[in-house]
C-alpha cells in the first residue's frame, strides 16, 4: 500500500476493532496491531469513532487518517548510495 502513495498522501480507513474474533471476516484487529502495520510508512493523523455505524458495530469502529511519510525513501537512498560507494572502491 505504501509504495502506491507518494509522501504527503493520505490514507483514510475505517477499521472494525474485533480483538476477540476467532474467525473472519472481519478478522481480529486492535489499534496497536493496525498501527504496527502502518507505522513504518505512515504517521497517524486525525482519528475518531464514526458518527454513524452499522448497528452491531457502534463504538467498535475506528476512523483514522494515516499520512504517508518519506522515511522509507531516505533509507532506500542511503542503501543505494552505500552500494554505489562500495562498487566505486573496488
Amino acid at each position: 500500500m505504501a509504495s502506491l502513495l507518494s509522501p504527503g498522501s493520505r490514507l483514510i480507513g475505517v477499521f472494525y476493532l474485533t480483538p476477540d474474533a476467532e474467525t473472519g471476516p472481519p478478522h481480529a484487529a486492535t489499534r496497536e496491531e493496525i498501527e504496527e502495520v502502518f507505522g513504518p510508512f505512515f504517521e497517524r493523523g486525525r482519528e475518531e469513532v464514526p458518527h454513524r455505524s452499522y448497528p452491531t458495530r457502534v463504538g467498535a469502529e475506528w476512523l483514522v487518517e494515516f499520512l504517508r511519510n518519506s522515511r522509507w525513501l531516505i533509507v532506500t537512498a542511503l542503501i543505494v548510495l552505500a552500494k554505489f560507494w562500495a562498487l566505486a572502491m573496488i
